[in-house]
Formats: C-alpha cells, structure tokens, sequence
C-alpha cells in the first residue's frame, strides 16, 4: 500500500474526486479482479468508468517513472489499446519546488 502522505497517492485521490464528479465509478488501486485478464498484472493507479468507456490511470513521480522504466507503461498502454471502449491515462507529478530550477544557457 501506498502511504497516504506520499505525493502520488495525494495525487491518485485528487484524480479520484475529480472523476467521480464527472460521473466516473472510480476504483483506486484496482486488484487483478477489478480489470480484465490482460491488465491482472498492471500497476494501476486507479480506473475510471462510464458508459461511454474506462480509463486506465497510472501516476507517477519523475523518480517512480524511472525506477519503474518506460517498458512497464509501454506493457500497459499496448494492452489497454488492445481493450475496446479503454483508454491510458499517465499522470506524472511532482513536487512544488522551493528553488527555482536554473535555466540552460
């Protein structure tokens, strides 16, 4: 589980709220048992239904993306592609920085 304090998951349950308020059944953190046989072994941060399709979310940090790679969200967007009336949604967060971050030259 992820802890609550965690930047992903207070993101995670912001993106919850906002689809339940337009109308989504939401399930965060979804289980094998919530999502088809294909995506059993995804990492999803939450999908999103309606009656016009389901919305696959993951959501990551800059350091989770890296960690995690690029070949795990690839994984996951190909099978999402292959379901139909389901999209993937990545949402990459990250913290507000004290600092502002120096420009190239």
């Amino acid at each position: 589980m992820i802890p609550s304090e965690s930047l992903e998951h207070q993101r995670v349950v912001r993106l919850a709220r906002e689809y339940r308020r337009d109308g989504y059944q939401v399930i965060v953190y979804p289980t094998a048992q919530d999502v088809p046989p294909t995506l059993a072994d995804c990492a999803l941060s939450l999908v999103a239904k309606h009656t016009e399709g389901t919305v696959a979310v993951a959501v990551r940090t800059r350091a989770t993306l890296t960690q995690r790679g690029d070949r795990d969200l690839c994984r996951i967007s190909e099978r999402v592609q292959d379901l139909p009336n389901w999209e993937f949604e990545l949402v990459v967060t990250n913290p507000h920085s004290a600092e502002p971050v120096a420009a190239a030259s």
